[in-house]
């Protein structure tokens, strides 16, 4: 739990298939409420990519609601080697309302680190 009061969650990137996939636990139950799936390997297009090699750092942000949900206060920034990309992607603030479903992330944007190899 943060100070404020606001759940943390945890992401896991499966460097094989691109799945990445989070949890926050519920404060009241114990247990893993809220889920969040996202296939990362289709936006850096690695399906013809051997061996991916993804990179993902977690940080802080505010971010402004839009479209009705309430964005979390942190953003996932996802790398990977081959493309020489890295991805922002933010996620919806865990409620009563999306509890129990899986939830989707969503990219903010992206740059180009390297030239991309291999592809």
């Amino acid at each position: 739990m943060l100070e404020n009061g606001v759940p943390e969650g945890v992401f896991v990137l499966n460097n094989l298939t691109g799945a990445l996939v989070g949890g926050v636990i519920n404060e009241q139950t114990g247990k893993f409420t809220y889920r969040y799936l996202h296939n990362v390997a289709v936006d850096f297009q690695t399906g013809n990519t051997p061996d991916p090699r993804y990179c993902m750092v977690t940080g802080p942000a505010n971010l402004r609601s839009s479209g009705g949900s309430q964005p979390a206060f942190g953003v996932l920034y996802v790398a990977e080697l081959s493309s020489g990309r890295c991805i922002a992607y933010g996620f919806q603030r865990p409620t009563n309302r999306n509890a129990g479903s899986t939830m989707p992330l969503a990219i903010l944007d992206a740059f180009q680190f390297a030239d991309s190899i291999g592809q």
